[in-house]
């Protein structure tokens, strides 16, 4: 490994050797580590960028799917009262057909009796 010199003043040197004995490590040590550290911190901060673009294109699209969902909710309600209008309406399509065929036999039953002779009308209804 090939050596590199820096120089720095007494302030820093100092420091660099307070941290550099507080982690254990030579200064020579300290400052490699520092420097895989950034090297690291940039790798990291990369990543993070391209998670945040990812979450934010996963935001919109989960915006939009919010939004399509709003639209197809509102569009199932309004097919839902429009097929219960129809069965109603299909409810009372039936229950006239219904009252119709009463009043057909009721009619049916009517012209029948009066299409019978006077005495069997009477007969029919305990006059004798």
């Amino acid at each position: 490994m090939p050596n590199v010199s820096v120089r720095v003043d007494d302030e820093r040197r100092e420091e660099l050797d307070e941290l550099a004995n507080d982690a254990g490590l030579s200064r020579a040590e300290y400052i490699r580590d520092a420097l895989d550290v950034r090297e690291n911190h940039e790798e990291l901060r990369e990543e993070h960028n391209q998670l945040q673009s990812e979450y934010e294109a996963l935001h919109d699209n989960h915006t939009e799917l919010q939004e399509e969902y709003a639209e197809l909710q509102t569009e199932y309600d309004e097919v839902k009262q429009e097929l219960d209008r129809v069965h109603r309406e299909k409810r009372q399509v039936l229950d006239q057909r219904k009252e119709n065929q009463e009043l057909k036999r009721y009619v049916e039953d009517e012209l029948a009796w009066r299409e019978q002779p006077l005495a069997t009308r009477l007969k029919w209804v305990g006059i004798r």
